[in-house]
């Protein structure tokens, strides 16, 4: 197995596409490289009262120092406790780590304290990817975390440094399983799923974890680890260059110096074996090149394969650089790196710089990124970080052909600035050093969609159709996704076609359908269709359709007329017009979670009431418990509490998995004794304590009520950090908004019980909205239009006119969310007003204006929304 040692990328900071990563755990403590949870922290990453302490040590498995850490794992929950150590990617960075050349990840750990709790301490680790589409930029929750586990490293007594393999490829069956030592898996509580791969060329950070079930006693368990020397270890590409003892072999390169330039142009090159990247040796260049002609000058070495080689599947190329001795003509001197694409009828020549910086000093090995992407640019401008086909170079078709790659050529060029006359020498020299070329990442070069599935048929069963399909021949881990409307489908994005599942796997082919309808049963007919997706990604056209018409049950809504005189006090008859969304088994509406038990409504059940208006979401829960223990744990969610997960925007095409932000945000909210939370991924935050908007409290005989007014505006806005995107909410009657409800029950000091809405929930609702049912806002099942007073805008909002630039009309467009004297005014950049386009008192609601600037001059222009406390102010372009 070859040894692949890689440089950590954050201590090098000049050198952008250095991706491939090692933890030297040289200063990790010192830095603060890793979040953890400190004694006193009851917020951290961990659970309970649990931290971790770190330090510096000088007790080494390579390099000076490792991280020592002091751990204490308080068992507080149900399942157990655990406290991690978390690094990820600033979001301001917006770059990845690439671990997908490799095979297995190694890390040394030595145990000078074993666990006090041997057998039950285990570690994780824990990576985060952000790949298949995520919205990590804009928001730092949007990843998926993946799970390897063992028993090893905390029960080890023999005090000695010890390496830990870690695998990097998914166990069997990943998808839902827990973690173990083989791989990695998306346990079921993992959180977020995006695409559902692993996706090693988008990881965005990683943890290790010291995690344990119930351990007795007083619930701790402690110990100390010296972690050291992560590594990305062995080779899962075959590289294309090695540069094992090409020096002294005459036939690895060919060269060219120029012939005018013979005397003064060199390339000496040199077998190393004393500073190795990896292998036998490396390959020390001395270069020395004449600009001695007026657009400069340049000596290259080519190298060709015996065979082509085939990088269609991969998305990159790394190579280790060492720049000894940096060029003495500081900006004039380039490295270039090109590939021949031999596939066509002639040779053609792909150019890319080496993105590192010739003209300084790097003493240690570092990875640079070469991007196997491509643009047809036919000019001499490399400052792209892409391929490109100069001219005169060969073009075939002016596309790089990835599947037949004959060689690849080094080359150094000097432009001819400032030179002198024609044909004097201008020497630029330096020293570098080059060693283990690879591929990486990974893309599939299958482009050919699957055919469409067949048999799909509808069958019509009790407030629900069965949808059944026939798995498409000759594909092999597939996916299926349905959809369904009221009209047939032949385009699964258009207008009114929802998904009723999606991600369907190979081998499952049904998939049963709710039918629902605000307030009272209907008679529905839908129309469903069936995509295939294969492995490689390609979708199929649409399925033939089948329909049925059938009776959707009536279920409760949330109200657009809250009650009338709300007050927070436990008596709930001010809610006696609005219908209860009951959860009870005995209704069949109630579902005990997995693992935890609901024996009957007595135990558990509740009724919820929901109404909202433009300023608020009202809510009550009336709580059947026969033991009401609100307050004996330190987790907010192991205590008798109601949980409400709702997306506040209408619901439509493919439900959302992770919580989003924006335009279609999602909120869990849960009604503790003390506070209502807003809890979304890993965001928890108070949104209000008892006081004139809630209450909570135990009614006779048993159970509890529950009572809050949430401000929207604070619903919004608590749980976003300052770099995340911020909510809009936007609901009208006729949304269709999806819902559900998880009442937490703890009966023995412990949470034993938890009673899910959704059948889907099974205690994973808090982590994937696609789990949730849905109901509508008011009685109409389709949004009103027509009706005043009926839409609730939440949020003061003015949007970038488009189009921008402009000439000579564009649209402004604003929300409003309170009713009063609204202005929109156009000033020139010296902000004399030009334009007043809105003075007048308007009700909540969105607008839009058309803003004709035909008599104006072309120029920036800034246009003013002004209403209550609100002021926001955007620029416009005129261009005629």
């Amino acid at each position: 197995m070859k040894r692949l040692f890689i440089v950590f990328a954050f201590l090098l900071a000049t050198v952008v596409n250095a991706q491939f990563m090692v933890n030297p755990f040289e200063t990790a403590a010192a830095d603060s490289f890793f979040n953890h949870p400190e004694p006193g922290n009851l917020h951290g990453l961990g659970t309970g009262q649990g931290y971790v302490i770190l330090s510096d040590t000088n007790d080494a498995h390579q390099g000076q120092k490792s991280l020592k850490v002091m751990w204490h794992c308080n068992t507080t929950e149900s399942w157990g406790g655990f406290n991690q150590l978390m690094y990820l990617i600033p979001i301001t960075e917006h770059r990845y780590l690439d671990f997908s050349m490799a095979d297995h990840l190694s890390i040394w750990y030595k145990t000078i304290r074993p666990s006090t709790a041997p057998g039950f301490v285990h570690m994780r680790f824990k990576l985060h990817e952000a790949g298949g589409g995520a919205d990590y930029w804009n928001s730092q929750n949007d990843h998926e975390d993946w799970y390897f586990e063992t028993a090893v490293p905390y029960d080890d007594s023999t005090g000695q440094w010890q390496e830990l393999i870690i695998p990097l490829k998914t166990i069997n069956g990943f998808d839902g399983a827990p973690p173990t030592d083989e791989g990695f898996s998306l346990p079921g509580w993992s959180g977020a799923r995006n695409n559902g791969e692993l996706d090693l060329d988008k990881i965005v950070g990683y943890s290790i974890e010291v995690t344990a079930p119930q351990v007795g006693g007083d619930q701790w368990a402690y110990g100390t680890t010296l972690w050291d020397d992560l590594r990305l270890m062995g080779s899962k590409y075959e590289p294309i260059a090695t540069f094992d003892n090409v020096a002294a072999d005459p036939n690895y390169f060919t060269f060219d110096k120029m012939e005018w330039a013979n005397a003064n142009a060199a390339l000496d090159l040199t077998d190393v074996t004393t500073d190795v990247f990896q292998g036998a040796s490396s390959l020390q260049i001395h270069y020395k090149v004449n600009a001695n002609q007026d657009w400069g000058g340049y000596v290259n070495m080519t190298h060709k394969f015996d065979t082509p080689r085939n990088l269609a599947s991969n998305t990159a190329l790394y190579c280790a650089i060492k720049n000894l001795v940096p060029n003495n003509l500081p900006t004039r001197l380039q490295c270039r790196f090109i590939l021949f694409d031999g596939s066509g009828n002639g040779e053609e020549s792909w150019f890319q710089l080496l993105n590192f910086n010739i003209d300084s000093t790097y003493n240690e090995w570092t990875t640079v990124k070469i991007p196997l992407e491509y643009i047809s640019d036919q000019t001499w401008d490399l400052q792209k970080g892409v391929f490109i086909n100069p001219p005169g170079q060969g073009n075939d078709d002016g596309k790089m052909d990835l599947t037949t790659i004959t060689g690849f050529k080094i080359e150094f060029s000097v432009n001819g600035s400032d030179k002198g006359s024609v044909g004097a020498d201008v020497i630029s020299e330096g020293t570098m050093m080059i060693d283990f070329i690879i591929p990486a990442g990974y893309q599939e070069t299958d482009k050919t969609p699957p055919d469409a599935p067949q048999g799909v048929t509808a069958i019509a069963g009790n407030y629900s159709n069965l949808i059944i399909w026939n798995d498409v021949p000759g594909e092999s881990q597939e996916k299926y996704n349905v959809y369904f409307s009221t009209q047939p489908i032949t385009d699964v994005n258009a207008p009114g076609v929802n998904a009723v599942k999606v991600k369907i796997p190979e081998g499952v082919s049904q998939v049963e359908h709710l039918l629902r309808s605000p307030v009272r049963d209907t008679t529905l007919t839908y129309y469903y269709a069936v995509t295939c997706t294969d492995k490689a990604g390609n979708v199929s056209v649409v399925s033939e359709n089948s329909s049925a018409t059938n009776t959707a049950k009536g279920v409760p809504v949330i109200s657009l007329n809250p009650p009338a005189n709300f007050n927070p006090d436990g008596d709930l008859s001010e809610w006696s017009g609005i219908q209860p969304i009951e959860i009870a088994i005995s209704k069949g509406t109630g579902f005990p979670a997995p693992n935890t038990f609901v024996t009957d409504d007595a135990d558990c059940s509740a009724k919820a009431y929901l109404a909202i208006d433009n300023q608020y979401l009202y809510v009550a829960f009336d709580v059947d418990d026969d033991i009401v223990n609100p307050s004996s744990q330190a987790a907010s969610y192991l205590n008798d509490s109601p949980d409400l997960f709702i997306g506040l925007y209408n619901m439509s095409g493919v439900p959302h998995s992770a919580y989003q932000r924006g335009k279609q945000p999602d909120y869990h909210i849960r009604f503790n004794i003390g506070a209502v939370r807003s809890e979304g991924g890993a965001d928890i935050d108070t949104v209000m304590k008892p006081g004139p908007n809630y209450f909570w409290g135990e009614k006779f005989p048993s159970g509890y009520t529950v009572e809050a007014k949430i401000s929207l505006d604070d619903l919004m806005n608590k749980r976003n950090s300052p770099d995340a995107r911020k909510d809009t909410i936007y609901v009208k009657k006729g949304f269709r908004v999806p819902i559900d409800f998880s009442i937490n029950d703890n009966d023995t000091g412990d949470r034993d019980g938890i009673l899910c809405y959704s059948p889907y929930n099974q205690d994973q609702s808090w982590a994937d909205a696609s789990r949730w049912l849905w109901t509508w806002i008011g009685d109409a099942m389709e949004p009103v239009t027509s009706v005043k007073n009926e839409s609730v805008p939440v949020q003061y909002s003015l949007e970038q006119n488009y189009p921008n630039p402009f000439n000579p009309t564009t649209q402004i467009k604003y929300s409003i969310a309170r009713p009063g004297l609204v202005t929109l005014r156009v000033y020139d950049i010296l902000g004399r007003l030009v334009k007043e386009l809105v003075n007048q008192n308007q009700e909540a609601g969105q607008y839009t204006i058309n803003f004709n600037a035909s008599g104006l001059a072309s120029g920036i222009y800034l246009y003013k929304l002004e209403s209550g406390s609100f002021t926001s102010v955007k620029k416009l372009m005129l261009i005629k």
